[in-house]
């Protein structure tokens, strides 16, 4: 996401200074809330109390277009958006998904026969066609991240999805936190 941010702002919004990206993992989602209401939701950990500035990006985990949400992840959803902030669902699978082949093809040398489809596992693709060794590796994401994001273009990333969509609101709305112009 920062790479995405630098990328989409020509690198003047910095992480540190303009926002701050808190990581979580898993079903950790689900003990979070955004619903403010005096008594609701007293056993989760209420996400706008740590700042009254937040933007929540999900993967969608679908595995088909036929595929739905979650319901965690709609109530997560929901609550961010009626506090007028945005929660962004990935439209592929994973937020690696949107990782265009031209970064694959120059992180590993080669040249990748397709993109990454949109509801594909990048781990079983990075597996089928990278040597075991290699592709057991990149398994890991932050690794993976680490590695990829050098060859990450704005020019390869605005044709995948709705980054062109998404990363211009996710700009204006930390521009608006900042009271940048």
């Amino acid at each position: 996401m920062n790479k995405f941010i630098e990328l989409w702002s020509g690198g003047t919004i910095k992480e540190g200074l303009n926002y701050q990206c808190i990581f979580y993992g898993g079903r950790i989602r689900a003990h979070l809330t955004a619903d403010m209401e005096e008594g609701q939701q007293k056993k989760l950990f209420e996400i706008l109390l740590t700042n009254r500035h937040v933007m929540m990006l999900m993967d969608s985990d679908k595995k088909s277009e036929d595929n739905g949400i979650d319901a965690t992840k709609e109530r997560i959803k929901t609550e961010i958006e009626n506090n007028g902030s945005l929660c962004w669902l990935t439209a592929g699978r994973t937020i690696e998904n949107y990782i265009p082949q031209a970064a694959l093809n120059a992180l590993f040398g080669m040249k990748f026969p397709r993109q990454l489809g949109q509801y594909d596992d990048y781990r079983d693709y990075l597996q089928e066609l990278l040597p075991e060794d290699i592709g057991s590796y990149y398994k890991k994401k932050v690794i993976f991240a680490e590695r990829i994001r050098r060859y990450l273009k704005k020019e390869d990333l605005e044709k995948i999805y709705d980054m062109n969509e998404k990363l211009p609101k996710v700009i204006d709305e930390i521009k608006k936190w900042n009271k940048i112009e």
